[in-house]
Parts: structure tokens; sequence; C-alpha cells
């Protein structure tokens, strides 16, 4: 694979996603173009007939950012029914979401939806995979500092929690989120439960308890 072109940011070229349509290879990158004065954020698309040939056509540009201090990670590019879908998860300080841009499968141009971001500002980095059935999303969730809610975004670095969501598409094409039905199925038995042991003024009623 080349190094980027003339005009793109040698050490911001990264987190790239493969995948096969037809004869063709497409590969999405995280990117930044020169613009004439500064690095702009990108999500950059090139393609190939041979996975294994040293240049690629390309790149174009899918989605671009107006902010230079940003950057667009782990894009991913998807089908699902009549659309195609690009994610993305923006670095913009603490204001850091996963977003997204739609399209009817074979229109040239992206629409922006008006709710844009997937979960919240909690849910990062997030890429999806197919079971051949629903397709999932998977995001890191990391842990504030002090372990406070009110804590800072990035308090203990890269320690935090896998969070796994299931995308649906609704009738306008936009996309929302869901429990994992895998989930739903697997904690749905109620279950009796027996204290150990009862400090002093707890009460049970009919298996309820009051402190």
């Amino acid at each position: 694979m080349q190094a980027p072109a003339n005009g793109w940011d040698k050490n911001e070229f990264r987190d790239p996603q493969i995948w096969k349509e037809g004869d063709t290879w497409h590969m999405v990158v995280g990117a930044k173009k020169w613009n004439g004065s500064t690095n702009m954020p990108v999500v950059a698309e090139y393609t190939t007939n041979d996975l294994g040939a040293a240049t690629w056509t390309g790149p174009t540009v899918l989605a671009e950012g107006n902010n230079a201090d940003n950057f667009f990670e782990c894009p991913d590019v998807f089908t699902m029914g009549d659309y195609t879908y690009l994610v993305y998860s923006e670095i913009n300080g603490s204001d850091r979401k996963v977003h997204y841009l739609y399209k009817a499968n074979g229109a040239n141009g992206w629409t922006t939806p008006d709710i844009d971001v997937l979960d919240g500002q909690g849910f990062y980095a997030g890429k999806t995979a197919s079971d051949g059935t629903d397709r999932y999303i998977f995001g890191w969730c990391s842990r504030r500092a002090g372990l406070t809610n009110d804590g800072g975004v990035d308090g203990d670095g890269w320690s935090g929690t896998l969070v796994t969501h299931k995308l649906y598409r609704k009738t306008d094409g936009t996309l929302a989120l869901t429990v994992p039905h895998t989930f739903l199925n697997t904690f749905n038995v109620s279950r009796t439960l027996l204290p150990r042991e009862k400090t002093e003024g707890v009460t049970e009623s009919d298996g309820s308890y009051t402190l």
C-alpha cells in the first residue's frame, strides 16, 4: 500500500477498514488533508481490483470536518437494507462521540441525519459487525477520573468497559440503538434471591426488602 499522497498528513493516516463489493476492494481510513492553511480531518476512501496491488485508486474524501484539532477515528462503512452507512468517532476535546452519515444504495452524496450521534459522550471508538442477520456496534466506555460521575472523561486513561448495542434501521433510513436480543433472552427469567445476611433495621415482605 502506498504512503499518503502529497498534501496528506503522514502522521494522521490510520484505522483502515477493507471490504469487497463485486470485483472491487474498498478501504477507508481516518486522515488529515491540507486545505491550503492547515490539516483538516477527513475520512478517505481507496479502491482497487487487486488486493495485493502496491498502488490503489484514491484517495476520495467521503467526509470532512471543519476543526483542525479534531480527527475522525475508526471509520466503518456497511450496508443495511436499502442504505449504506459511514460511522466514525470524532475526537473533539471533551465532546468526543460516535457519529454517522447515510445514503441510499448507489447514491453519490451522504446525508447527515438530524440526530447523527450513536449513544452519548461515554461511548467511543465504535466499530460494527454482523452475524448475517443483525448488526451490532461495539465501543469503549472509559472510566471517569476518580470513578465519579463528574470526573474527566480520560481520567483513568484507556481503562474502561466494552459496550455493545444492536443497531436497527428505521423506515426513513436513520439508525437507532437497542439492547441485543441475545442479552434480553439470557436475562429474562425471574429468580428468587435468598439473603445470606441482613443488617439491623432491614425488613422483608413477600420478597421485597426495606432498608
